[in-house]
């Protein structure tokens, strides 16, 4: 299974060109965080000016050449990557417990305040838990049970990343391996200057 995970980066810690932006993702998290499952290959890089780098090769094998030439039909692109970042996380809590990602996107209000989704994340949390409690219980039947202990843990990883004063939203303060279901991640020290941030796209095999 491949995914995009999103790492908020400071542009000034490298040159702003292909080889040196891959070299730099590599060094800050690939080598300490993917192992041999976790295929890695970045897809583009946007700054705050809306300046976009394209990461992978023509014809890549996957098409991942195609998110710069879809993002480059944007104006508004570093904008367009961000709302991608919410939308990732809000993808992935709706895997937990009974409501679908329409259900949670209709109680959260563009443009997305972190506080809200935090409140929204611990309901999710109480919810999953009670119903696992309930399964190890045995006071209800769960033909799932493995899956339902499954999603508690991806839950704990995910209220623990999400839930704390994050310095720059949606991205979480600290780096998770590709399978801790985290999947927008802040690589930058917390005092980098906002003017500076920018956003690699990385398609990640997990």
């Amino acid at each position: 299974m491949h995914a995009n995970y999103l790492f908020l980066v400071n542009t000034t810690d490298f040159e702003w060109t292909s080889e040196a932006v891959n070299n730099y993702f590599q060094e800050a998290y690939a080598i300490d965080f993917c192992d041999e499952n976790n295929w890695y290959q970045p897809a583009i890089i946007v700054n705050k000016k809306n300046e976009v780098l394209q990461l992978v090769k023509e014809n890549d094998w996957r098409g991942r050449d195609e998110y710069y030439t879809e993002i480059m039909k944007l104006d508004n692109r570093y904008e367009h990557v961000l709302d991608l970042a919410w939308s990732i996380i809000i993808y992935e809590l709706s895997h937990y417990g009974n409501d679908n990602l329409e259900a949670i996107k209709n109680r959260l209000i563009l443009p997305y305040d972190i506080k809200q989704f935090q409140r929204e994340l611990t309901t999710k949390f109480a919810e999953v838990f009670e119903k696992t409690a309930n399964v190890v219980k045995g006071l209800e039947k769960e033909d799932y049970t493995g899956q339902m202990l499954y999603n508690s843990s991806c839950i704990i990883k995910f209220y623990e990343a999400y839930s704390k004063d994050l310095v720059v939203p949606p991205f979480t303060n600290y780096m998770h391996t590709p399978d801790d279901e985290v999947r927008t991640m802040r690589l930058c020290d917390e005092k980098a200057n906002p003017d500076n941030h920018g956003i690699i796209v990385v398609d990640i095999h997990t």
